[in-house]
């Protein structure tokens, strides 16, 4: 996997291994354009006739106060409304809310009282469980397998004995929600964490960063910060406390927002397999795939077998869709064959050439007689050689692997081809038809080898809705107990 230079490769290793935690600021509720703290203040400090200095505005020992007089003027219920109101979103959630929900992570905190991140999560199908004080935290102190965690810890809209707004609350934080602070220290010595939508002004990441991470000591695991163009001294001072700054301004974009998102893409590149699987597999309408392989029945003990490159793809595929929570199960090609209305009505997926699995074969031969985009053929030639063609006149022929070795050069590299393509189902209008087959063993063996890396389809080029590549695959001896090969180029067709 080749991860871009400004990347923390520690970082992303952290999120594939779902070793990481994200801390979600208020910029990033920016995005969805709602204020963040230095606005609400302002517009709490205009309701009371606090003016900002003329240069510097209001100055960050402030922030936390001017809420307290607020609470102190109109008292604390109307405060929360005040805030209620300022927080209503006009968007349900922003771009870098849905990349942040898609990363492969399962515990999020944040300061936010908003509930974008909540609704960007349910969007990307993924419940989650909810801690707001030190009841929750009690109640989801085990962490359910699977499960992302949403712990807010300075509260949610629509939940206002949650809040912490005044600085009678910031300070009581610590003693009014211990288990809460009891588990965000052991998440911190336990979580490589991503701070995201916070300055260095910001008296939320103030706050945690005095309170809890000054505790911390050295041992804790590297932590990360984005910023925008921090300056030296600030880089520094992150770096002693064990927080290494990433600076956003090295991503393209023209505002703060665009950068964000540029990061947060090449972050989801880098560290989920579900992106790259969903980007390969497009199976509208489908909950149950079927994925037919080719098959054999012993007729004196009475069961099918299959062979153990066929099973190895095909259960690569099965690991890829259970990441898209989608279903599938495995189907003799003489059993589909049976039911062959029923299959070709649906998304299916081939896996095994024409050689030896009879559905595939059907599939080809038929298509030739559609006005199908299914262009490749599987043939044998004059001297007996197998080949895969297009439509194109294109011939790709592979060595047969049981022949002999050739006296003059015994060591000569052989080749098998491979088939990986997704075609649009000429019988099925909307499914789709994928083939995952090599000439010969070594070739579905490949194919396997390459649906068992996600990070790898990208070799693919999955970006048409209809897509054929031929693997070129080099080997010097055949040996169907250990496939030793390399493949050498993909052909795009």
């Amino acid at each position: 996997m080749v991860v871009p230079p400004a990347l923390p490769g520690d970082l992303v290793a952290a999120l594939r291994e779902r070793r990481a935690a994200l801390f979600i600021g208020a910029g990033v509720s920016l995005s969805a354009g709602l204020p963040d703290w230095n606005a609400l203040v302002s517009e709490l400090a205009a309701d009371l006739g606090i003016a900002p200095d003329m240069d510097r505005g209001y100055s960050p020992s402030l922030l936390p106060v001017i809420p307290q007089y607020y609470a102190n003027e109109f008292g604390m219920k109307s405060l929360c409304i005040r805030v209620d109101r300022m927080l209503r979103p006009t968007v349900p959630f922003s771009r870098p809310h849905t990349l942040l929900a898609r990363l492969p992570c399962d515990l999020f905190y944040t300061t936010n009282l908003d509930t974008l991140l909540e609704t960007a999560l349910l969007a990307a199908h993924r419940s989650f469980d909810l801690v707001l004080d030190d009841d929750t935290a009690r109640r989801y102190m085990e962490r359910r397998v699977g499960s992302p965690q949403v712990r807010k810890i300075h509260g949610s809209v629509g939940f206002a004995s949650s809040y912490v707004l005044t600085r009678a609350q910031y300070a009581r934080f610590e003693y009014d929600r211990p288990v809460l602070t009891q588990a965000l220290r052991h998440d911190l010595s336990s979580f490589n964490f991503l701070f995201v939508g916070y300055s260095l002004s910001d008296p939320d990441f103030n706050s945690i960063y005095e309170h809890v991470l000054a505790s911390m000591g050295e041992m804790t695991p590297r932590h990360y910060a984005l910023l925008l163009s921090p300056s030296d001294y600030e880089v520094n001072d992150l770096k002693r406390r064990g927080v290494t700054a990433i600076d956003l301004s090295r991503w393209p974009g023209d505002s703060a927002t665009g950068k964000l998102e540029a990061f947060l893409e090449d972050l989801l590149e880098s560290s989920s397999d579900l992106i790259h699987v969903e980007r390969l597999f497009k199976l509208p309408g489908s909950d149950n795939v079927p994925i037919i392989l080719s098959s054999k029945i012993n007729e004196e003990e009475g069961y099918v077998y299959h062979t153990s490159c066929d099973i190895h793809a095909a259960t690569q595929v099965q690991n890829a869709l259970t990441l898209m929570s989608l279903r599938s199960f495995i189907v003799a090609d003489i059993a589909a064959m049976r039911e062959l209305g029923e299959y070709l009505a649906t998304n299916i997926i081939l896996i095994c050439s024409p050689f030896a699995n009879a559905f595939t074969r059907y599939v080809l031969d038929q298509a030739m007689g559609l006005s199908s985009a299914i262009g490749h053929r599987f043939g044998v030639d004059e001297h007996g050689q197998r080949y895969i063609a297009d439509l194109r006149g294109r011939r790709w022929t592979a060595n047969d692997p049981m022949a002999l070795p050739d006296p003059d050069d015994p060591v000569a590299i052989k080749r098998d081809y491979a088939l990986a393509a997704r075609y649009r189902n000429p019988w099925a209008p909307g499914k789709f038809i994928y083939v995952f087959c090599g000439i010969y063993t070594i070739g579905t063996q490949a194919c396997g080898d390459l649906l068992a890396n996600p990070s790898e389809y990208g070799r693919l080029p999955w970006a048409s809705e209809e897509f054929a590549a031929i693997l070129e695959l080099e080997y010097s001896e055949f040996n169907p107990h250990k496939y030793d090969y390399k493949i050498s180029a993909i052909h795009i067709g």
